[in-house]
């Protein structure tokens, strides 16, 4: 009896360990992703504002050469 009592309780203690370690990389998995997330969001967000820039300076570059004699 005592050999099946002390498997149990290492089968037991391995059950919780197993899922304890799957918390965790479900944890780190969802943190992942939402970093990726925002990463990316990031990533949109800056080439944007360079699209946007880029034709304020062609504006400018523009008019410029429009009328050169305005500044």
């Amino acid at each position: 009896m005592e050999a099946t009592e002390y498997t149990n309780e290492i089968k037991n203690d391995l059950k919780r360990d197993i899922r304890r370690v799957e918390g965790i990389v479900e944890s780190a998995e969802r943190a992942t992703k939402e970093s990726a997330r925002e990463t990316m969001q990031d990533v949109k967000d800056v080439r944007n504002e360079l699209k946007q820039l880029n034709r304020e300076v062609d504006d400018k570059i523009k008019k410029a050469l429009d009328n050169p004699l305005a500044n």
